[in-house]
């Protein structure tokens, strides 16, 4: 999975956790103020570490991206919204 589609995929998850579109909306806001100011660039870094081992990786996105993810992730949350899907074990019929 590429980091925009990491990214996209947080931005669901985030509308759906809260159940807002809040904070996509600005940050799309945000994107388009950098796209007419003439640029920028929104980065970030992961780490994680197990084993002993440590891993860092880093990404940065242009705003372009940021504000079409940011539209991905409206469209895919409004397309859901409401249907959140849950998994039940049902043991009745186990004899």
């Amino acid at each position: 999975m590429s980091d925009i589609a990491r990214f996209t995929k947080f931005l669901v998850a985030e509308c759906e956790d809260t159940g807002t579109t809040a904070f996509v909306d600005e940050l799309l806001a945000k994107a388009k103020e950098q796209i007419i100011a003439g640029g920028g660039s929104v980065g970030f870094l992961q780490s994680a570490s197990g084993n002993g081992k440590s891993v860092t990786q880093t990404s940065a996105f242009t705003c372009d991206e940021v504000a079409s993810a940011c539209r991905v992730a409206l469209r895919l949350y409004a397309d859901t919204a409401g249907t959140r899907e849950i998994t039940v074990l049902d043991f009745s019929l186990n004899q």
